[in-house]
């Protein structure tokens, strides 16, 4: 799921930046080497890749860790455990 929503922003990046390509006019091709926008391309995609995977690591490592803390609270103090859950959520009110 996370690489079937990566490569849609990448595409759609991409098909943003050819668009944007396509109304410049020959002067910007004649002064650029192909190269440099192959890189421009390749670099903005590869940028929107890894800040999307590091956002999902971190939500999914953030979740995990709040799992697990707040198993280990109820098992090592289950009444102030419900006492410290039903006044968090009385306060959210």
């Amino acid at each position: 799921m996370q690489s079937r929503i990566g490569n849609r922003i990448v595409a759609e990046n991409q098909k943003r930046f050819y668009d944007r390509c396509l109304k410049f006019g020959l002067d910007f091709y004649n002064d650029r080497a192909s190269s440099e926008l192959i890189m421009s391309i390749s670099s903005g995609s590869n940028a929107i890749r890894s800040i999307l995977d590091t956002i999902v690591l971190s939500l999914g490592r953030d979740l995990v860790t709040l799992v697990g803390l707040i198993f280990v609270m109820v098992y090592q103090a289950p009444l102030m455990s419900v006492v410290a859950l039903l006044v968090a959520l009385l306060s959210r009110s």
